[in-house]
């Protein structure tokens, strides 16, 4: 979270700014990948301090500074996309901020880095990646990936479907980031934001009930 306060101050910026460094390494899940972004594109893009002036398409001048992206979790996939979530914990609410300067310059994608995940954090990041490829309609490659490899990922993290997570959550990313999400997003966000559910979690409770309110009739 980027420690958003009520003087509109942002730890993570303040201690980046005082750093001195001239790129940031995010290691860790969608929180981690999206507060990089938020700090890259603020740092440099000054009159959008207010990180909610952010929020929808927002129209910045500066490309984010440079982000080398290692994920840990396999779902968000959020070091090959062009938005961040942030949550703006006063108002208990997230907002989508979507900017294409804001993609990291590397991404690492390696399962390794997943070993140290709980089999819950798994089984509902994964979830988040097939809500993508879902959404999206046409990921099918992604789809298959997930399908084939979530179960034995939640089941004892074998580095064959960790991989395979890996690859297909990335893959999802790829191609929501193209042709946007659908309503399960949209309004996972609200349930994450009031009730403090994991993005993952949220998502897959209203798939179903979304998939069949999009059902032809």
């Amino acid at each position: 979270n980027l420690g958003y306060r009520h003087d509109s101050r942002y730890v993570g910026l303040e201690a980046f700014k005082k750093s001195g460094a001239d790129f940031i390494i995010a290691v860790g899940g969608g929180s981690v990948m999206d507060t990089s972004k938020a700090i890259g594109i603020v740092n440099n893009n000054p009159s959008f301090a207010d990180i909610k002036s952010l929020e929808g398409i927002a129209n910045t001048v500066n490309r984010s500074v440079p982000i080398i992206a290692l994920p840990t979790t396999c779902g968000t996939a959020a070091e090959v996309t062009i938005n961040y979530v942030i949550t703006v914990e006063e108002e208990n609410r997230k907002i989508v901020c979507v900017d294409p300067k804001d993609i990291p310059v590397v991404a690492i994608v390696d399962a390794e880095l997943m070993q140290s995940m709980p089999a819950r954090t798994i089984a509902s990041t994964g979830m988040d990646a097939l809500t993508h490829v879902i959404s999206d309609m046409f990921e099918v490659q992604a789809i298959e990936l997930i399908a084939k490899h979530l179960r034995g990922a939640v089941k004892d993290k074998n580095i064959v479907d960790m991989e395979g997570m890996s690859i297909g959550q990335y893959v999802a990313r790829m191609g929501f980031s193209n042709v946007g999400l659908g309503i399960v997003h949209s309004m996972a966000h609200p349930l994450g934001g009031v009730y403090d559910i994991a993005h993952g979690v949220a998502n897959a409770l209203l798939l179903p009930i979304v998939m069949e309110f999009n059902m032809p009739v």
